[in-house]
């Protein structure tokens, strides 16, 4: 293929000479994984990997890991399961697991990362916690991880469909999916002004790419392939410096070279 002989290459180079990418990923159970280990994490590190780049995964965590990452020395992480944007005074639920509280705590104690992967605001929706709010809370959650690391790029991720029949849905809570549409294009209109002000911030849509099809039998996490499929669609926005660049052709080549070997 012609975008694989001379761009891909160009891309490969510059991975591997750019030393190892340093990811802090951080959300709640659909980050840390729960029901599937790792999450969409070790697809992430393997599609990287693949693609001849040193990554190096950072987080206060290293519960919910695999082998792979284990024996790679990358089972860090920040997702943590159950956890919220942040605490609200309107529901004691979320009491000790804001997402926002505690991100200053761990920074202090990582390397500091060059991309950040922060997906967040399930919990809040599914929950029925202050959901018209959510919004609010995410631009105070992602402005507090601009000022800690005003360097690193911020990869957010809008928060997937869901089942309406989950079993961790609050019985208060009705047309979930609609309160997801509503709160992921709250979000990445935060995310597009804070881009346009000169924040090192993208929106990468995962709701449009998974599906309900994509869920396991709870209705709210990921099957195996489902985490797999997030993990290829995370590696694609981080092999993407700068949006609209000439990268963007070549790591989407890459990924479609990557996916017929598979």
């Amino acid at each position: 293929m012609k975008c694989l002989s001379g761009v891909l290459f160009a891309v490969l180079v510059m991975a591997m000479s750019a030393g190892a990418v340093v990811i802090w990923p951080v959300g709640d159970s659909l980050t840390s994984g729960f029901t599937r280990a790792g999450a969409y994490r070790p697809q992430l590190y393997t599609v990287l990997t693949a693609a001849g780049m040193a990554v190096d995964f950072v987080g206060s965590a290293t519960n919910d890991t695999t082998a792979l990452l284990t024996t790679a020395g990358e089972a860090n992480h920040d997702g943590h399961s159950g956890w919220f944007i942040a605490d609200t005074a309107a529901s004691s639920a979320d009491n000790g697991k804001g997402i926002y509280e505690s991100v200053q705590g761990w920074y202090a104690a990582i390397t500091p990362p060059g991309v950040i992967l922060l997906m967040i605001g399930t919990n809040d929706l599914n929950g029925n916690n202050s959901v018209s709010t959510a919004s609010a809370r995410f631009e105070l959650l992602l402005s507090r991880l601009e000022t800690l690391s005003p360097t690193a790029r911020i990869i957010v991720g809008s928060v997937p469909k869901a089942s309406e029949t989950n079993i961790y849905k609050n019985a208060a809570v009705t047309a979930l999916n609609t309160s997801i549409n509503t709160y992921n294009s709250s979000i990445l209109g935060i995310v597009n002004n804070h881009a346009a002000s000169g924040k090192k911030v993208q929106f990468l849509d995962v709701n449009a790419a998974m599906s309900l099809t994509d869920l396991g039998s709870d209705g709210l996490h990921f099957s195996q392939s489902g985490y797999d499929k997030l993990g290829t669609l995370w590696a694609g926005a981080v092999m993407v410096p700068e949006p609209g660049s000439a990268v963007l052709v070549a790591a989407g080549c890459l990924l479609a070279f990557l996916r017929r070997r598979r």
